[in-house]
């Protein structure tokens, strides 16, 4: 049985990918329960190659699967995200980075615990005093009600913000369990054409893709109030 999809797009990456795998799933107490899905445009040959020739699944027990993508680029990250999770058996979607460093033994047995909890899951990020859930977890029930893993670009901070108005459910749920975020500003480690290509798509309110938008805002809204009214149905209140 999945109990944990792992939603991860990557780009030219292989061997940062490689590296933040094996440091998830050889910490996790039952890799053989965790389905890994990479995001991959169709032009990244590099990741292409080396999806098609590691060993990475043998080695843990894990399902790595690669779904290949014309190229959306940074600014509809969600898109691929969106389209992970469509395809996903998992009972809970934890968002993973190509550049992160999974430091908790069994975790995996921290999250699934949890898998029944109509809150948004937070990691503990070593060394980045985040104001959202920088890789935060959902299960299936909220996937499912919502329509969508996250409407914009920041899903840390949309889902975050659903959170955030949620009324009927406790909002946010800290675990104990610890990840470094190996990003160029914080490490000096992953310098490279990705991360320079990246856009924070927030701020203008004009853009439709931007998280402080109309629209954005509008999609934030319409989440937490199919949620709110699920979770106070299941409550007998309405």
């Amino acid at each position: 049985m999945t109990k944990i999809t792992i939603l991860l797009p990557t780009r030219k990456r292989p061997k940062a990918l490689e590296s933040s795998l094996l440091s998830l799933l050889s910490l996790a107490s039952d890799p053989g329960s965790i389905e890994v899905l990479l995001a991959v445009d169709l032009d990244d040959t590099e990741t292409l190659a080396w999806a098609e020739n590691t060993d990475i699944n043998s080695q843990t027990g894990s399902e790595i699967k690669v779904v290949e993508f014309e190229r959306l680029g940074y600014h509809q990250m969600h898109r691929y995200l969106n389209s992970l999770a469509k395809v996903g058996q998992g009972q809970q979607f934890m968002f993973w980075n190509d550049d992160a460093e999974m430091l908790t033994q069994g975790w995996d047995n921290i999250v699934s615990a949890l898998s029944s909890e109509q809150s948004l899951i937070r990691m503990q990020v070593v060394n980045h005093d985040h104001p959202y859930a920088l890789f935060p977890i959902v299960n299936r029930t909220w996937y499912a009600i919502t329509g969508a893993i996250s409407y914009t670009c920041q899903s840390d901070r949309f889902l975050f913000e659903v959170a955030d108005k949620l009324v009927y459910s406790t909002r946010l749920i800290n675990i104990p369990v610890y990840v470094r975020h190996l990003r160029a500003d914080l490490t000096g480690q992953n310098n490279d054409e990705t991360y320079a290509e990246r856009i924070y798509m927030e701020g203008d309110p004009t853009n439709p893709l931007h998280a402080d938008s109309p629209e954005a805002q509008g999609a934030v809204w319409q989440a937490s109030m199919r949620l709110n009214y699920y979770y106070a149905k299941q409550q007998g209140l309405v």
